[in-house]
């Protein structure tokens, strides 16, 4: 009889040290859990925020070159311009000037074109 309460007493004592690790262990696992979901909340973070600074420079650059093509466009259509305003004033003299009057109007004229476009 003696065995058996010592064997029970052991039994309990067993089956306590066992729940007190099975308690540590679900203690461990939680304080683990509790980690990874804030590790998880900071990189998520980390990432929308790397993500809109991405997203910010992509489209300042996208900006930038639709201002430089603007740029472009409107120098393209000013040069055209002064092209075609040569174009016709040398038709309209050459047809109004003949001979040495009308090489010296065109020379002239064609000197002080760069001072009169800009």
């Amino acid at each position: 009889m003696d065995e058996a309460r010592e064997l029970r007493e052991e039994a309990q004592n067993l089956l306590a040290e066992y729940k007190r690790k099975q308690a540590t262990a679900m203690d461990d696992v939680d304080a683990i859990l509790a980690q990874a979901a804030s590790s998880a909340e900071g990189m998520k973070e980390t990432s929308s925020a790397s993500l809109a600074t991405a997203m910010k420079r992509r489209e300042e650059a996208a900006v930038l070159r639709i201002k430089q093509a603007e740029l472009q466009a409107t120098q393209e259509v000013r040069y055209q311009t002064v092209d075609v305003a040569v174009a016709a004033l040398e038709q309209l003299l050459a047809d109004k000037a003949n001979g040495k009057a009308g090489t010296t109007l065109v020379d002239d004229a064609i000197k002080e074109l760069p001072n009169s476009i800009h």
